[in-house]
């Protein structure tokens, strides 16, 4: 049983790895459960990260922001680039909750415009 809980835990450890990495953790997992946990823990570790998939996580989890001149990523904060040097430009204010129309600016406008024909 002891082994059983063993094999599982460091198969669980191995997916772990590869996820870190940008890789599948699920199949990393299922990897190490069907050959070897040690398998796939040297598998694992000797994998080489998957950048795009890394870069792909960052953008969307909003830590990271690509600059206009040179596409690499920089921080979200980032005043300037550190690739190329250029100014980033400021972030957008924060347009509502799902990021689109903000109804209540857009009424604020409304009600401060001139209402004379």
């Amino acid at each position: 049983m002891e082994i059983a809980f063993l094999w599982f835990a460091f198969s669980m450890l191995a997916g772990w790895i590869a996820e870190q990495k940008g890789r599948s953790g699920v199949g990393f997992f299922f990897l190490s459960i069907i050959l070897t946990p040690l398998i796939g823990l040297i598998a694992a570790a000797v994998i080489s990260k998957n950048e795009s998939a890394l870069a792909d996580v960052a953008l969307r989890d909003g830590k990271m922001r690509r600059c206009p001149d040179c596409a690499e990523l920089v921080l979200i904060e980032a005043i300037k680039c550190k690739h190329c040097g250029s100014p980033l430009p400021a972030l957008r204010e924060e347009t509502g909750s799902r990021g689109g129309y903000n109804a209540g600016r857009a009424m604020a406008k409304f009600f401060k415009r001139d209402k004379t024909l």
